[in-house]
């Protein structure tokens, strides 16, 4: 193969490098998202489990979060199939597996969901805030005031809704308190 076919450009600054390459030491972006498939950026969660520092695109989020949804679904089928027929649920290696999988799953999804956060310019601390304004426009409105009770209902509900909305919107183009785009990069350089 020729030299071409093994390195890429970054897209700011056009400066060819090598594919393994996380950062472009011209201009600092990160590039080459043609080489990321769903298996190296479910990889990459893992490698990152303790790091909370930079942003994480949907992509990245969605290549993490999918497999580990499907496979908690497929231990509780396991559970419900262990129950049906009548032996302890503990007992399957298949859901003790799972198990032991999903234990060790936790802190590499916190991590990257944190980092996903700040891929929209948040972090934790804000969502209390967003929360709240979403609580009192529902809870002041004519419709809320006749189920008074059911204020921690709607807060339930506001605080999974703002999660949701931050986690699968959109990327914000360019750079922020976080660092450079990832799925953006052009407009990287442009913001500076």
């Amino acid at each position: 193969m020729a030299i071409e076919e093994h390195n890429c450009n970054c897209p700011a600054c056009e400066l060819m490098l090598a594919p393994e390459a996380e950062y472009c030491p011209e201009c600092g972006l990160r590039f080459c998202p043609r080489r990321r498939n769903p298996w190296t950026w479910y990889c990459r969660s893992w490698q990152l489990w303790r790091s909370t520092t930079g942003r994480a695109t949907p992509q990245e989020f969605h290549a993490f979060f999918l497999p580990n949804l499907a496979l908690l679904a497929w231990w509780w089928a396991e559970v419900c199939r262990l129950q049906q027929a009548g032996a302890d649920f503990l007992c399957g290696p298949l859901v003790i597996v799972l198990s032991i999988y999903h234990l060790l799953a936790i802190v590499p999804f916190c991590t990257l969901l944190t980092r996903r956060l700040h891929d929209r310019d948040g972090t934790w601390s804000d969502l209390p805030e967003q929360i709240r304004v979403a609580v009192d426009d529902h809870v002041n409105s004519r419709v809320w005031c006749a189920f008074d009770h059911l204020e921690p209902m709607v807060w339930l509900w506001m605080a999974v809704h703002v999660l949701l909305r931050e986690i699968f919107c959109d990327t914000i183009p360019g750079p922020n308190r976080y660092g450079p785009s990832v799925r953006y990069p052009r407009y990287n350089s442009h913001l500076r």
